[in-house]
């Protein structure tokens, strides 16, 4: 069993969706979180993550419930997540109670400019296209996973930067929410 693996079985999703879901929380499917988004479905987290192999500093984009939060704070140094909507956001601060690690309420499009560079980028929304300010918040050496597409045609991508350059790699199809 990989490291992902052990950090997904230890951070329960049942404590991070509603209660009317509970019989759902285990199942390989996307749960509403309300307002629109649900909690992505645990094998796309775990794929994501595999892409990612999250280490040293984190940010996230999306925090959502905060479920992919927890397990992020189980696999790196520190994570940074952002949420844009405000009633997520408080759920989130709830749900993430006695984790270490930041949420913010801000705009996912512009990072987190002055805590960068991060090791790790992961956004939880699909892009038009992925912002070259966010791109430039990578460290040398360091990997962002992102949706890119819109509603109808996503591929997730993986993006390593080296230097001044970006080597992105088209992963595989992807259907996640686009971000406004």
């Amino acid at each position: 069993m990989s490291r992902i693996d052990d950090a997904i079985k230890k951070i329960p999703r049942r404590f991070f969706v509603g209660e009317e879901y509970y019989k759902s929380f285990w199942k390989d499917v996307a749960i509403p979180i309300g307002h629109g988004v649900n909690s992505t479905k645990p094998s796309q987290v775990k794929r994501m993550l595999e892409f990612l192999d999250p280490a040293g500093k984190v940010l996230e984009i999306g925090t959502g419930c905060g479920w992919q939060t927890a397990i992020l704070s189980e696999l790196s140094d520190v994570v940074y997540s952002i949420e844009y909507d405000e009633r997520l956001y408080e759920r989130a601060l709830h749900n993430l109670k006695g984790y270490p690690g930041f949420l913010v309420r801000g705009d996912g499009f512009k990072g987190l400019p002055h805590h960068a560079p991060f090791d790790r980028i992961i956004c939880c929304a699909a892009v038009k296209e992925i912002s070259p300010d966010l791109m430039d918040q990578l460290s040398d050496g360091g990997i962002m996973v992102a949706p890119v597409g819109d509603a109808a045609n996503q591929k997730l991508v993986k993006i390593v930067r080296s230097g001044d350059s970006f080597d992105i790699e088209e992963l595989e199809l992807c259907g996640f929410v686009v971000a406004q």
